[in-house]
């Protein structure tokens, strides 16, 4: 229902930006006068705008704020000027903000056009003037309208320049309630008109950028330090879809990507040209937010090798384990070897399994100890000779004695010995300047 609401809000919208044609037979045709715009404060306002002509009764017709903002009032055979009073919500803040038309055309409602209108209209609030629109009053507003505009523009010119909109008029100057520019400007500070006086405030910060009067708003105090610096706010793709896509596609997400989901909208598939109004930003945050949520693999369970070998095999084998591999094992089962075609169902991973638990248990070798390979002091060969003629370390090298050895060096089965021994590995003799060449034995 909602979306259908939205649906005829937006083609009576189109509707009256074109043409409202009156044909009668050989009667000529008369062009609507429509004056159309956004109401925003960052956010779009969601509420409504009515508006009041110059008439000496003024007439006043009501129109709602689509979701995008927008607005639009057919005023043909009313009296311009026309002031405009919004009502509405936006991020859980009431706002009533106000404007004025000279004519027909746009004319956008926002926290600086309301600054204008009471500027130009001479009052403390312009409620007031929308409250008791007195035709004489009205038209003076209108004829003040652009010398208002003049005053603010300049006073803020460095707070606009900031965003990039440095002389935009917010009346009449095209505007898009997509949090840039403007927009954006609109989002990080706060403009309020309390009795008479103006506040403008830096919202993150709370700095007074400038304060004053609204009837003397060329001699406002100003603080450029107190100017924010933009900051890009983050695009909420589930609230994007909840606003323009869940009336037709419900909550059921369509996993969409951001390229597909654009080109619908520039093919107008399904009527979706009506969002051309989406920045590529926004289009791609829907679609991270409809993309399709992964369902993570269940965790395997590691297989039981024991209690597989248990089941299949003890029967035959019983708890003393063969020790095959499972090349073996599976090769076994397709040759039917001994009855093992019967498991034949067993997976690859499940023979596997049963293989890694029948692997024989290697029992690693104890570790030699000192004394495995000669005695301690060593006795072979012309040990006990030189054992009183030489210390260990003369052969051997630094780090051998009786009781030590040099770990880097020493190694169970090889001899570690100094070059200047004169050493034959061969003959086993010792060849030096002490004994000259002699036998080692044994």
């Amino acid at each position: 229902m909602k979306h259908l609401i939205t649906t005829k809000l937006a083609v009576l919208y189109l509707f009256l930006m074109t043409v409202i044609a009156g044909c009668g037979g050989g009667g000529g045709s008369q062009s609507a006068e429509v004056v159309s715009g956004v109401a925003a404060v960052g956010a779009p306002l969601a509420g409504q705008v009515t508006l009041k002509d110059s008439s000496a009764q003024p007439r006043e017709k009501s129109a709602a704020i689509d979701q995008d903002g927008n607005f639009a009032f057919d005023v043909t055979g009313m009296t311009a000027p026309f002031i405009m009073q919004a009502k509405g919500s936006a991020g859980g803040t009431n706002h009533t903000l106000h404007s004025l038309a000279k004519g027909s055309g746009r004319a956008n409602i926002n926290p600086l056009s309301d600054l204008i209108v009471a500027s130009a209209a001479g009052v403390s609030d312009p409620a007031t003037a929308y409250a008791d629109p007195d035709p004489a009053h009205l038209r003076q507003t209108g004829a003040n309208l652009a010398a208002a505009s003049t005053t603010v523009l300049a006073k803020l010119q460095p707070l606009m320049a900031q965003f990039g909109v440095s002389g935009i008029d917010p009346i009449t100057a095209p505007f898009v309630a997509n949090h840039q520019n403007m927009d954006l400007m609109f989002d990080q500070v706060t403009v309020t008109l309390s009795t008479g006086a103006v506040s403008i405030v830096n919202k993150q910060s709370g700095s007074v950028i400038c304060n004053g009067s609204v009837n003397n708003f060329a001699a406002a105090s100003f603080n450029a330090a107190g100017i924010p610096v933009p900051q890009a706010v983050p695009v909420d793709g589930q609230a994007l879809y909840t606003q323009y896509c869940n009336g037709c596609h419900g909550s059921a997400k369509q996993g969409e990507t951001a390229l597909a989901t654009q080109g619908a909208i520039d093919a107008n598939i399904g009527g979706m040209g009506s969002l051309s109004a989406l920045t590529a930003a926004q289009v791609a945050a829907i679609a991270t937010a409809t993309a399709p949520v992964a369902t993570p693999a269940p965790a395997t369970t590691p297989l039981d090798g024991q209690a597989l070998y248990t089941q299949y095999c003890n029967g035959c084998h019983g708890s003393a384990k063969q020790g095959k591999t499972a090349l073996a094992t599976q090769g076994a089962i397709n040759a039917n070897i001994g009855g093992m075609g019967s498991l034949s169902a067993l997976t690859a991973a499940q023979v596997a399994a049963i293989a890694t638990t029948t692997a024989p248990v290697v029992t690693p070798a104890p570790s030699p100890a000192c004394g495995n390979c000669h005695a301690i002091p060593p006795a072979t060969g012309k040990h006990t000779y030189h054992r009183t003629r030489a210390t260990c370390a003369n052969c051997h090298g630094t780090g051998y004695s009786t009781t030590t050895v040099n770990a880097a060096t020493h190694a169970n089965g090889a001899k570690n010995l100094t070059s200047n021994i004169g050493w034959n590995s061969t003959n086993r003799t010792c060849s030096n300047s002490c004994h000259g060449t002699e036998s080692w034995g044994l």
